[in-house]
Formats: C-alpha cells, structure tokens, sequence
C-alpha cells in the first residue's frame, strides 16, 4: 500500500482527533475576565445595548454575536470560534506538502492536533 493512497484519510484523522481535543469540555470551566469581556460585547451586539462598542477584537465579537443571536449566550458558544480555528489549523500543512514533503506534512497536521499549547490557546476566546 502507498501512502499517496491514504494522505487524505490522514489528514481526515488529524481533523477528527483536532475537534475531540478542543471540543472535549469546551464550555465547562468558567470565562476568564478577558473571555468574558469579549462575551458581554457580544451579548450587548445581540442584545441593542446602549453601549454596544466593539473593541479591538471585533472580528470575534461579530461572529460570536451571531452564535449568540442564532443560539442561547454560553461559554461554549463564547469559545467555539477559536476552537474552529485551532481545528482549521490543521490543514496548514496540506498545503506546505510541496515545501516538507508528504510524510512530514501528514505528521506536522497531527503534531498540529494534539500540540498541548495550541489546545489550550484554541480552548479560550
């Protein structure tokens, strides 16, 4: 069997095993001052507050407004858009396969996976 066969299945796995880790308790633990600060903006988007200002964040604050408005205000859905990204993440050695080589990309998306700093970075808002 060649690898070239099964590279894509490989990368299908890294995707699957990204999205356990980081959804895997997800909404459990309490927001921290700054996740919450970034939270609150965006509930006061949904919301029509007063002073619905968007800080420097504003990307992440539009886009978890929008979960906000289309489900219920939680910590989960708080941080369920960096834990997208750090899923996303994964595919970025797809497409250096040219630069590392197949076998090194397949093995930089996994490492990519399960790396414990970029976990715990895609797990906070």
């Amino acid at each position: 069997m060649k690898f070239d066969q099964f590279e894509k299945w490989y990368y299908g796995l890294a995707l699957l095993l990204a999205a356990l880790v980081r959804f895997t308790h997800l909404g459990s633990f309490p927001l921290s001052n700054g996740e919450a600060s970034l939270a609150l903006q965006a509930l006061e988007l949904v919301n029509g507050g007063a002073s619905s200002s968007i800080g420097p964040q504003a990307g992440y604050t539009i886009w978890t407004g929008g979960l906000f408005f289309l489900f219920e205000g939680s910590t989960f859905w708080a941080r369920f858009i960096p834990a997208l990204v750090g899923i996303v993440m994964v595919l970025a050695p797809y497409y250096l396969r040219s630069l590392l080589g197949p076998k090194a990309a397949v093995l930089a998306a996994f490492v990519i996976a399960l790396d414990p700093g970029l976990v715990a970075l895609s797990k906070t808002a």
